[in-house]
């Protein structure tokens, strides 16, 4: 049965049924009562499920990162890097601002987070 599931084509499909037919006649009249859209892949659909074709966090990511992509890995890594460590100090300040700003949830939370904290291990990232 597994063969049948994972048959990619139709004629590859019914190939493998025939095999389960020539040894087992009961499992094969089993398996015709299901459909076999829903457990064999000859016969899942390939179009798309989904009218967005693309991954708009990654599509950002991508583009902010389309100068590093054509370097040597550690040179791309480093920019990588870099540039993370500006965008996490930017929306830092920017959190900074709105310190007065957030809810009694959230502080709560926020305070939780500083108990644990103090088990973390800080370390240059220079």
């Amino acid at each position: 049965m597994e063969a049948i599931a994972r048959a990619t084509t139709v004629p590859w499909f019914h190939a493998d049924m025939t095999k389960m037919l020539q040894l087992s006649k009961p499992a094969h009249d089993w398996l015709m009562e299901k459909d076999p859209r829903h457990w064999s892949r000859a016969y899942f659909k390939s179009d798309s499920k989904c009218d967005m074709l693309m991954n708009n966090l990654c599509e950002a990511f991508n583009r902010s990162i389309m100068d590093a992509r054509d370097k040597p890995i550690l040179t791309m890594l480093e920019r990588i890097r870099l540039y993370i460590m500006l965008l996490m100090a930017g929306r830092r300040v920017l959190c900074e601002k709105w310190h007065g700003q957030v809810g009694s949830r959230i502080r709560k939370i926020l305070e939780k987070n500083k108990g644990k904290a103090q088990w973390c291990i800080p370390k240059a990232a220079g």
